[in-house]
């Protein structure tokens, strides 16, 4: 895999103006600590860090100014790695054939498009098609995303992008 380097980690309020100002932080720290990142990279993970912080307040701490949005960014090798964790009771992605819910492994979002359903557990199961646009977004952006409970991995690799 290679060598690892901590870039960034901040925790922020659960509020849309919190995570604007996370964001601008975090891609003003990447600039700084990689230079090599393209103008079309840095708007991607700009758009990727907005959706998943977002929906981290809004979905997973719906709001509640007691509970915080954590994002790490980790460059491992050729991988930019992204870790966004809320405070939220956290999702459970389930088959639709099966019903099977995964609690404890990790789901690929891109490579399980055959999922339908998402259910939240405060919350009534609803179709993960108008659920997903965002994460739907992301995975055409070729960003690789990962989900358990109430934490998000998102991985990008960085050998795939224009310098």
């Amino acid at each position: 895999m290679g060598w690892m380097m901590n870039i960034y980690e901040n925790t922020c309020e659960s509020n849309f103006e919190s995570v604007d100002l996370m964001v601008k932080d975090a891609l003003k720290t990447l600039e700084h600590k990689i230079e090599s990142l393209s103008k079309y990279t840095l708007f991607k993970i700009n758009f990727m860090l907005r959706e998943m912080l977002n929906n981290a307040v809004e979905h997973g701490n719906h709001f509640d100014v007691t509970k915080k949005v954590m994002c790490r960014i980790v460059r491992e090798g050729h991988f930019l790695k992204f870790h966004i964790k809320d405070e939220g009771a956290g999702i459970i992605l389930c088959d639709t054939d099966a019903v099977t819910c995964h609690n404890e492994r990790y789901l690929d979002i891109k490579e399980n498009l055959k999922l339908e359903k998402i259910k939240s557990i405060n919350e009534s199961i609803t179709d993960i098609k108008v659920r997903n646009r965002g994460f739907d977004t992301v995975s055409l952006m070729d960003f690789s995303v990962k989900i358990n409970h109430n934490s998000v991995w998102v991985t990008l690799d960085l050998s795939k992008e224009e310098q």
